[in-house]
């Protein structure tokens, strides 16, 4: 059976490119409770679980639009009015995908991430390859979508260290593009569900177009700079952060 599934997405491979399908997909973005019970200090625990239940109910009317075409895809939350003033929104949003938009190039293999961080913007670029998936045997039903399981690892890097997270992907080959939420593509089939951690994306629409209907556009706002360096920045503004307390 794992051969004939192999045998079977070599093909799709082989054709996926060539495939003139185009439209816009909308997600929207489950978040489970963390396990907090290894946490010492009560008054962090009530304050997390109470954020944690805020961005779940936020979450909940949340939209997220893939636009994509035959070479290229463009993934971001739908406007929101209240999104700077609601902290449960932002929490939200920033929760595995960030506020921010995605832009992926097949031609050139190349994602740029545009997000505003440390009170200024960045375009935050990386390879389509850099995650590697595992195509499992397992095989499900997903509303009319036969989906096939993939597992990859995402690497996290903070103050504390180093440390790589299971990516669980559902995708179909009944729609045969490399897309999905956020970051994650590259994929034999669309992305109908993906988990990281406490974040599920699930499909909840499908809308096919034109080629010439859908208007994707290379973000352009910020400093162009790799994840390495984004990192970089972000310890930078952790550490003098805790000199200041």
């Amino acid at each position: 059976m794992k051969n004939t599934i192999i045998v079977l997405f070599t093909i799709f491979g082989i054709n996926i490119h060539s495939q003139n399908l185009a439209g816009i997909v909308t997600y929207k973005k489950k978040i489970e409770t963390m396990n907090l019970d290894t946490l010492e200090n009560n008054s962090a625990k009530v304050f997390l679980k109470k954020m944690f239940l805020d961005a779940q109910i936020a979450a909940e009317n949340i939209k997220y639009q893939l636009k994509f075409s035959n070479k290229e895809s463009e993934f971001k939350a739908e406007d929101i009015l209240d999104k700077e003033s609601d902290f449960a929104i932002k929490t939200a949003l920033m929760m595995e995908g960030g506020d921010g938009i995605f832009y992926t190039d097949l031609k050139t293999k190349t994602q740029i991430f545009e997000i505003e961080a440390y009170e200024r913007f960045f375009l935050v670029t990386s390879n389509i390859d850099s995650l590697k998936w595992t195509i499992t045997d397992q095989i499900k039903k997903i509303g009319k979508y036969t989906c096939y399981k993939a597992m990859g690892e995402k690497l996290f890097q903070n103050q504390y260290g180093t440390s790589y997270k299971p990516v669980e992907a559902w995708f179909t080959t009944d729609i045969p593009v490399p897309f999905g939420p956020a970051k994650y593509c590259n994929l034999p089939g669309l992305i109908v569900e993906l988990k990281v951690q406490q974040v599920t994306f699930y499909l909840t629409k499908i809308e096919f177009k034109e080629q010439d209907e859908i208007i994707i556009k290379q973000p352009k706002k910020g400093k162009l700079i790799t994840e390495k360096e984004f990192e970089a920045v972000g310890k930078k503004m952790h550490d003098k952060f805790v000199k200041m307390r």
